[in-house]
């Protein structure tokens, strides 16, 4: 099997920063408040998301893990398989439990979520794939090794 040059690791590794950085910017999910759907953006979860524990969502601690993927996805030689595994299904763990997320809390109480922006599906897709794309760079890096 023939190795993936190390320069589409790193093009994977930028798109996937970007489609995390863009999901800042545009709405993740609507909140019913008491004077209707109230949409809140990424970068505003950011800045709570790490009280979320304290309701049962962990999908923030993503949001380091993220880099530390998208580094190793950048670096010439991959990390070594435990880490790798380790990483990425945390990721994978953390998506997983993402995907469950239902209120957001404020100071006024928890809000329900009514409706899901495309800023909560990109950073879903750009955490999940990243988990993904560093097992593959692995598993291909290992095949390539034993030819």
């Amino acid at each position: 099997m023939v190795a993936v040059p190390p320069h589409v690791w790193k093009l994977v590794s930028i798109t996937l920063a970007i489609l995390w950085i863009v999901s800042l910017f545009i709405p993740v999910a609507a909140q019913q408040t008491y004077g209707g759907p109230s949409w809140v953006r990424g970068w505003e979860l950011l800045t709570i998301g790490w009280m979320g524990p304290f309701i049962g969502q962990f999908g923030w601690f993503a949001n380091i893990l993220i880099w530390i993927t998208l580094a190793c996805l950048a670096r010439t030689v991959g990390p070594s398989e435990g880490f790798t595994f380790w990483l990425a299904g945390s990721l994978l763990l953390l998506t997983i439990n993402s995907a469950f997320w239902s209120t957001i809390p404020d100071s006024a109480g928890r809000h329900p979520i009514v409706a899901f922006g495309a800023g909560y599906y990109l950073w879903m897709c750009a955490v999940g794939v990243s988990g993904v794309a560093l097992i593959l760079r692995t598993f291909l890096d290992g095949r390539s090794r034993e030819e």
